[in-house]
């Protein structure tokens, strides 16, 4: 039993010392910066250059953050903070809402038919999800792009 503690204890601060340290690219650091340079809190140009300095790239012609409405009910939408109806609602948005920032979409839960749920930094601490079934076709994928996380 004492062989196994030793041993143990000789080889557990080599396991420490070999794991990986998180990079920087995680989840909640992506979504920080795409807040940080919503339209809302600084320039396009300013963002392009904050973007292009952290090594973000443009995604198929894309240029970050797309103008878009609520279409298709007449109460309100959730804005959730993953892309599937389960998780937590943030923020309950009008129907009749328009100009809401996107930056990105997620491929998730399947909601009549769309499975993209787009993503915009308007609300909540993390941002928040809002089905591709209720937002305008400015919020197409072609447009938005992949998020560079993901939260499904």
């Amino acid at each position: 039993m004492k062989f196994l503690s030793i041993l143990t204890a000789m080889f557990l601060p080599l396991a420490v010392i070999t794991t990986p340290v998180p990079e920087s690219n995680d989840v909640a650091v992506l979504k920080a910066l795409a807040i940080q340079n919503s339209p809302a809190k600084s320039a396009v140009e300013a963002r392009d250059a904050e973007a292009e300095a952290v090594g973000l790239v443009d995604r198929n012609g894309s240029t970050g953050w797309w103008s878009c409405d609520i279409v298709g009910v007449s109460t309100t939408v959730n804005c959730r903070l993953r892309p599937r109806t389960n998780s937590a609602v943030v923020k309950k948005v009008p129907g009749t809402t328009n100009n809401i920032s996107f930056f990105c979409y997620s491929n998730c839960e399947n909601i009549e038919g769309n499975t993209s749920w787009d993503w915009t930094g308007d609300w909540g601490d993390g941002g928040c999800y809002i089905s591709g079934h209720y937002t305008d076709s400015t919020c197409s994928r072609a447009n938005l792009g992949p998020c560079p996380w993901n939260d499904c």
